[in-house]
């Protein structure tokens, strides 16, 4: 996706890639507190990240660095659309509350553990998930909202914006991460080939 990414124009990222449900983003964005997208590693992240960026919307992504010299080629690839990169670490917080402030999309990838997490119930069985997302979103009242996308054909590509979720009286970021992993569980169960799952994140 990367190498794609490089060649590609505005119009080819547009032409390559459709999503339903953008309108539960663009209402999100009318309170003006920003937008957390949690996403799975499916289908292709890096390309919903351009899509959103050539759409014209506001795009913080927050990712691992990649060794050596790879990374620059990486970083290369992710801004060409406008996405704004921002590296895991403690830098990442003063830079997502910002972004969310003036109004943002936060794009955070969160079915794997990463940092600080909380424990959930993926697919019957105990696994750590970041709590990052439901944290930023109980602070800030940034919308938060799950989505994902997959490969329909090479090159092809099908994305889905569920509506924000809503914070319920006594919400924690343990039950509200609860209910992103819910919605995960019904994304990979739909395109189970698509999901990619880089590291054990099952409790033993």
């Amino acid at each position: 996706d990367f190498l794609l990414l490089a060649g590609l124009s505005r119009e080819d990222v547009l032409a390559r890639m459709t999503a339903d449900g953008r309108e539960h983003l663009d209402h999100a964005l009318t309170v003006g507190r920003g937008a957390i997208l949690a996403l799975p590693h499916m289908g292709s992240w890096d390309m919903s990240a351009a899509y959103a960026g050539a759409l014209g919307y506001p795009v913080v992504a927050v990712t691992e660095r990649f060794p050596g010299s790879l990374n620059d080629a990486v970083l290369g690839a992710r801004r060409r659309f406008g996405v704004k990169i921002v590296p895991v670490g403690r830098s990442a917080v003063r830079a997502i509350t910002e972004a969310l402030q003036s109004n943002a999309v936060v794009a955070l990838v969160c079915d794997l553990e990463q940092g600080p997490g909380v424990t959930v119930s993926f697919f019957g069985r105990k696994a750590v998930v970041p709590s990052g997302p439901a944290a930023f979103a109980l602070k800030t009242g940034a919308a938060l909202i799950p989505i994902y996308q997959y490969v329909v054909a090479p090159g092809r590509y099908q994305g889905h914006v569920d509506p924000a979720l809503a914070p319920r009286d006594g919400e924690t970021k343990e039950s509200l991460m609860q209910r992103v992993v819910d919605r995960f569980q019904e994304f990979i169960k739909g395109h189970p080939d698509q999901w990619f799952a880089f590291r054990p994140m099952f409790s033993r």
